[in-house]
């Protein structure tokens, strides 16, 4: 299933990919999580054939962390030669010289300090990349496009959002939360139908409108391909579904309980039909 823009998300994007002055193109993606922020990034490199580069933001991230980037397979195993990495804008520097069209994701940036974004401001204007002191890479800016999302933890600085093409997501439609959530997992649309009600109504209890689609999908995967009793698939969900403990033991509830055997039913009739047809 290919994820589907929205309209105003189409609309935004065209509006940026015809910008050519004032460095880099950026859409400042917002909206709860589940929204599709992520996946519309993804999206837009793939629609236009662009090279995809991701970074996760933390609140922990500091000024040298888009710069510098740290491979941790390399410091467990004592290669220290290799530890340091080129970090996401320093690897978007290297794209633009090679490619057309650069989508750099830059996820949650909320999550991040204030420090973060002012020398991100300066790299979407200048493109200047510092490697190390008295050499840097340059970004051909022109060839970039920058999609930073959001869940608004905290605002934004002034200056970024004046530089940024706003967009504000909404929540999935069912269907197609339905159906990206059973091609991410590879469980039958049939049981993927169910577990997203299930999970749906768990987090509404708890208060949560929006729960992310990689939290449906790893429900919908191991409700398919690990559990063994609709006590299993009860477990499952309070696991991926619930954020509280409070929320977790809804599973007990009449209405979950109901739904668990009607999600493990449809689990053995989906596997016997697909015995008879192997």
């Amino acid at each position: 299933m290919k994820y589907q823009y929205p309209d105003n998300a189409r609309q935004a994007v065209r509006a940026l990919l015809t910008q050519n002055a004032g460095g880099a193109r950026v859409l400042l993606v917002t909206g709860a999580p589940g929204t599709g922020k992520t996946a519309l990034a993804e999206a837009i490199a793939s629609d236009y054939n662009a090279v995809f580069l991701y970074a996760l933001l933390h609140s922990w991230s500091g000024t040298d962390d888009l710069f510098v980037g740290i491979s941790v397979p390399a410091a467990v195993a004592g290669d220290a030669a290799n530890v340091i990495q080129p970090g996401v804008l320093a690897l978007a520097a290297e794209a633009s010289q090679k490619n057309e069209l650069v989508v750099v994701c830059l996820d949650e940036l909320d999550k991040a300090p204030d420090s973060v974004e002012s020398l991100l401001l300066d790299w979407l204007q200048s493109g200047r990349v510092p490697i190390k002191p008295g050499y840097h890479l340059q970004t051909r800016l022109e060839r970039v496009l920058v999609v930073i999302t959001s869940n608004g933890q905290r605002p934004h600085t002034t200056a970024l959002v004046r530089r940024c093409r706003r967009l504000r997501m909404q929540p999935l439609p069912t269907e197609l939360r339905v159906e990206l959530a059973a091609a991410r997992s590879g469980a039958p649309k049939g049981v993927v139908t169910l577990v997203d009600r299930a999970c749906q109504v768990i987090a509404q209890a708890e208060g949560n409108n929006a729960l992310s689609l990689q939290e449906i999908a790893n429900a919908c995967r191991e409700v398919w391909a690990v559990c063994e009793s609709a006590q299993e698939v009860g477990e499952t969900l309070a696991c991926w579904a619930a954020h509280s403990d409070e929320a977790a033991q809804l599973v007990n509830s009449p209405q979950l309980r109901k739904l668990c055997g009607s999600i493990w039913g449809e689990v053995i009739v989906a596997k016997r039909r697909a015995g008879c047809s192997s």
